[in-house]
């Protein structure tokens, strides 16, 4: 009888390990796939409305001198990789993975 709560302990930190895992890479997926969906010329608001479509990211956008830039990551694959788009009068002009 005592060997049923460990086994029960055991199945749930397994079940969070891959979660965690099944995460991470999803996270990754994500955000590789949609930086490559964000080709030169494409308006802001398309890309903001696709972003937002994304399970597991979050955008921050940032102002510079000559345009402006929207950094891509996710909190789920703690932060390893990330997509730089940046901007020009509210058109794409690149789109990096990082």
């Amino acid at each position: 009888m005592r060997l049923a709560p460990k086994i029960a302990f055991t199945a749930l930190v397994v079940i969070a390990i891959l979660w965690l895992v099944f995460s991470w890479f999803e996270a990754e997926q994500e955000v590789r796939i949609l930086c490559s969906m964000f080709h030169s010329g494409l308006e802001r608001e398309q890309v903001v409305r696709t972003l937002q479509t994304g399970e597991y990211l979050r955008y921050r956008t940032e102002a510079g001198a000559d345009g402006s830039t929207i950094s891509v990551d996710s909190l789920y694959n703690l932060g390893s990789s990330r997509c730089v788009i940046e901007f020009e009068s509210d058109r794409v002009v690149s789109a990096t993975y990082e």
